[in-house]
């Protein structure tokens, strides 16, 4: 496993030069004329706020967009939604819900949504005849699969992706694959292969749209405490007989994190810069996101993250605390047995009695302890009318009343020395 870690760095560390040699000959390009361009929209003000250089950080439940398998990074389940009005009746939504687990699987669940309102529809006289709309929808199941010690990871992305445009409602499905690894804590690669199996929309009868493979590659570095955070990716296509359906796209981002509640953010997407600030609480995040387009000039996002239930470390930290103190419930139990074999009632209620300030419920300890208990106040008794005997000297109820207590307590000395006595 660490030779094949190794060998994943060493083809990224080649990789990533040789795509940014030709980074000043690139231009700003969309993806509008390509099939399933909503999808390229993006997810979260942060990582938008960052220039989209974000599948190599993919900490919070936007990776289930940008890159599934950084949600091993995650420590508690995460719930963010942005809502972002493009232009006029233009609409984008993006939901996502990451699930970590204690054992080496995640999962997560989201959604997009590009929705376009009020064409004007047009008759062959060019006459208005009412309203029409374009909606995109996307849905996605995400899974995790831990791979080594935290560090390597493979998430697969099952998706549906549906279309409904005048008369059109068509479905496809297809399927995403994603790798994390971080070799060091401070350095993490990213590689993120969408629609490795590409969805097919039905548009007519004879016309399917494919949606393009689109692979994301990037590298982030992390200060310690992540004061600060570091990233770069690049955007590569698919290609159609035989050339690239769009140039590569390039992205940077920064993150400063001067205060455990404030992040600062700056950015570069394609050509376009970025900025962004976000509010952070233990439970809230708020994230802000301000990008300019050459065109189309400034454009606001705003999305909510709502993390809920115990981290990953807590929960841990439970379970090692319940492991020791099962294992002292166990010990104690264990001795307390065996006192209770030597018929050694007082440590049978001392050790039990401790059980039971552990695990108050814990039944062996109960019957064990009433039994110690009730013995306890017969040899009590049994004693007590031995010396009321003794001091009438009546020797032989005395001894009698000795013995019972030798039964129950055979290493009694209070009843060992009394019976002695009286014999003599």
């Amino acid at each position: 496993m660490k030779n094949i870690i190794k060998f994943v760095c060493f083809l990224v560390l080649v990789f990533l030069p040789l795509t940014t040699y030709h980074l000043p000959l690139t231009a700003s390009n969309g993806d509008g004329g390509l099939p399933g361009y909503f999808l390229n929209q993006g997810a979260g003000a942060r990582a938008l706020g960052m220039g989209r250089a974000f599948v190599a950080v993919t900490d919070d439940a936007s990776g289930i967009y940008w890159n599934p398998a950084g949600l091993i990074q995650l420590q508690r389940k995460e719930l963010q939604m942005m809502h972002i009005i493009l232009f006029e009746d233009t609409r984008y939504e993006f939901v996502g819900y990451a699930h970590p687990t204690m054992g080496m699987w995640s999962f997560g669940l989201g959604g997009v949504q590009l929705h376009s309102a009020d064409f004007e529809r047009r008759d062959e006289y060019n006459n208005p005849i009412g309203t029409f709309a374009d909606e995109n929808n996307a849905v996605f199941l995400t899974n995790t699969f831990e791979l080594y010690k935290k560090k390597f990871a493979l998430g697969l992305t099952a998706k549906a992706v549906n279309k409904r445009f005048e008369g059109i409602n068509s479905t496809g499905y297809g399927l995403d694959c994603s790798l994390f690894l971080r070799p060091f804590s401070f350095v993490a690669f990213g590689v993120n292969a969408q629609n490795l199996l590409a969805a097919k929309i039905e548009r007519e009868e004879t016309l399917t749209d494919e949606i393009p493979l689109n692979i994301k590659a990037g590298i982030s570095v992390r200060l310690p405490k992540n004061m600060l955070i570091l990233s770069a990716d690049i955007d590569r296509s698919g290609k159609k007989e035989g050339k690239y359906l769009r140039e590569d796209k390039y992205h940077f981002g920064i993150e400063l994190n001067p205060l455990k509640t404030l992040s600062l953010r700056a950015g570069y997407d394609q050509e376009n810069p970025t900025a962004g600030i976000g509010l952070n609480t233990e439970s809230l995040d708020l994230d802000y996101a301000l990008l300019k387009h050459s065109e189309l000039g400034l454009s606001h996002r705003i999305s909510f993250a709502f993390k809920f239930g115990k981290s990953k470390e807590e929960i841990e930290e439970e379970l090692m605390f319940r492991e020791q103190r099962q294992a002292g419930i166990n010990s104690l139990l264990e001795k307390g047995s065996q006192c209770l074999e030597n018929k050694d009632w007082s440590g049978v209620v001392e050790n039990f009695r401790k059980v039971l300030t552990l695990d108050k419920e814990n039944k062996e300890a109960k019957e064990k302890l009433t039994i110690a208990e009730n013995n306890l106040k017969v040899i009590e008794q049994h004693l007590k009318n031995g010396k009321e005997f003794f001091a009438v000297r009546e020797w032989d109820k005395a001894i009698a009343e000795f013995e019972q207590v030798l039964t129950l307590d055979p290493q009694n000395k209070k009843s060992l020395e009394d019976k002695k006595k009286a014999e003599e």
